[in-house]
């Protein structure tokens, strides 16, 4: 952990752990089994919440695993939610603060606006709507940023009448058009649409700037290739193994490891679960592709 320059102390995680395992009955290896699983169960629940309940088929998706112990878990998770493919990137401990550097510089702006779409003037909307648009631009050109590279978006908070929850939609110039989009998109989260009254709630606009970019480099590889240590582990329909360490900094582009295995780097674990295979690519990401019959 943290570079190799913090050690766990494996006696002291087995007494920890025991006191749990002894009140519920459990072997020290069921209990932190168990602990995996619940771990996983609750990851899994907030991944599905983002996708399925928002109408995405995550069999569509790459999994994307970051932080210290994503990339640990992250075999796991895909197999359970059936998606073919994960993606540990390159920084994958400072990943969210890469985010925060390469993110596009954006303004939002989000302003009430109630009338239902049976008796809409698009007018008054649409001057709120340039209002809002001038409050978010304002910024941006006053950084020096040129009008023709600020993209702007307009959508609308809809809902059916008297429902407790809005969807936001891409602005469209008539009501009908409005309701078309509502309903599509009410369809697609929920799986159907009523034709009944649609009311606006809100009215929102984005300004950005999407060709804010940095170039990342190609990786470099350092260090010594080839399996650097051994890790005994234990995987539920396969019992105990012995996982070949392997040093994240060593892996070239086009290098791959099968599982079951463990790539180390400074700030981050990944566990290429059995069955599964790790790829590394130019950028230094790790890929991991998971077989259909290990989703089945």
């Amino acid at each position: 952990m943290y570079g190799r320059a913090i050690r766990l102390d494996r006696e002291r995680a087995r007494v920890a752990l025991d006191t749990l395992a002894r009140r519920l009955g459990l072997s020290l290896l069921e209990t932190a089994g168990g602990m995996i699983e619940v771990a996983n169960a609750a990851m899994l629940r907030a991944l599905r919440l983002v996708s399925v309940q928002r109408g995405y088929d995550l069999r569509d998706f790459t999994l994307i695993a970051y932080g210290g112990a994503g990339p640990v878990h992250a075999g796991a998770l895909a197999v359970a939610a059936g998606i073919a493919r994960v993606l540990v990137p390159a920084h994958s401990g400072a990943f969210s603060a890469l985010g925060c550097l390469v993110s596009p510089l954006r303004y939002d702006a989000v302003r009430t606006y109630r009338g239902r779409l049976e008796a809409w003037e698009a007018k008054p909307a649409e001057n709120r709507l340039r209002e809002l648009q001038e409050q978010c631009v304002a910024p941006l050109t006053a950084e020096g940023i040129a009008a023709d590279r600020i993209s702007v978006q307009w959508s609308a908070d809809l809902r059916y009448s008297g429902q407790n929850y809005e969807i936001d939609v891409a602005w469209r110039d008539t009501p009908e058009a409005l309701r078309g989009e509502f309903e599509a998109r009410h369809r697609q989260l929920y799986g159907y649409a009523t034709g009944e009254s649609v009311e606006c709630v809100n009215l929102r606009v984005v300004a950005r700037v999407p060709d804010v970019a940095v170039a990342l480099s190609p990786f470099e590889p350092s260090g010594t290739p080839g399996v650097i240590g051994e890790q005994r582990a234990h995987f539920a329909g396969v019992g105990e193994v012995v996982l070949p360490r392997y040093d994240r900094a060593a892996l070239a582009p086009g290098a791959t490891v099968a599982g079951p295995a463990l790539i180390e780097d400074e700030w981050s674990t990944t566990l290429v679960y059995p069955g599964q295979r790790c790829t590394a690519d130019r950028l230094g990401n790790l890929i991991i592709e998971i077989t259909q019959s290990r989703m089945r």
